[in-house]
């Protein structure tokens, strides 16, 4: 069984959007997705709770993108905006891509000479869940690693760190053998029918997995 809820604590913060799966009717629901919903998300109708709606499989080939690709090509458009995939996505009006592109842009510009910065994204452990909506599409849920690997530029080089985090759990203000910074990110798209339109960010939920020195 899949559950689909979209609340608010009433605390005047954007509202949560939960995604729960139960193995079985004697097991426990676990939660699969949490984001934060973005400002201005549309949500396509889902069916009614009496109704319910489907699970789809991930490589179905009847959604623009099959749920399989969807963070390989996702994260193809973040690391080149000018790409191919990236006209698969509604970037314009994504934040989190604005945002990541704007932290990744500050790091470079902090490291200056001094170091290096290289950024992967790839799938997490956890497979996407796709529910269908209720004339075509689907609300996608899945699960992406980010990970920031630091490096001094030079030889026997230093680089200063900026991230309060990342001084406090390495208990240094610089490093000569560089840093590596996990994050797991979760994301919630509408992704319509294929042929048509682009997948649309509508949450997204990002912490900090693990930070450690090379």
């Amino acid at each position: 069984r899949t559950v689909f809820v979209i609340f608010s604590t009433g605390d005047n913060g954007n509202p949560q959007a939960v995604l729960l799966q139960q193995a079985d009717a004697r097991s426990n629901y676990q939660v699969i997705s949490d984001t934060m919903v973005v400002p201005g998300a549309r949500f396509p109708a889902l069916p009614p709770a009496s109704e319910g709606t489907t699970v789809i499989d991930n490589s179905t080939s009847s959604l623009l993108v099959p749920p399989s690709q969807l963070v390989a090509r996702y994260a193809a458009a973040l690391g080149a905006p000018d790409s191919p995939d990236a006209n698969t996505f509604s970037l314009s009006s994504d934040i989190f891509a604005t945002m990541t592109r704007e932290d990744e842009d500050k790091a470079r510009q902090q490291l200056g000479g001094d170091g290096v910065l290289e950024i992967s994204r790839t799938q997490a452990d956890a497979a996407p869940v796709a529910i269908s909506a209720q004339s075509s599409g689907a609300v996608v849920a899945v699960d992406m690693n980010e990970t920031w690997t630091w490096r001094p530029a030079q030889q026997n080089g230093t680089i200063s760190l900026s991230d309060d985090l990342t001084k406090a759990v390495l208990g240094k203000d610089s490093t000569t053998s560089g840093v590596q910074e996990v994050f797991s990110t979760m994301l919630l798209f509408h992704v319509p029918a294929s042929g048509s339109g682009h997948a649309t960010l509508l949450g997204y939920q990002q912490a900090p997995v693990s930070i450690k020195e090379l």
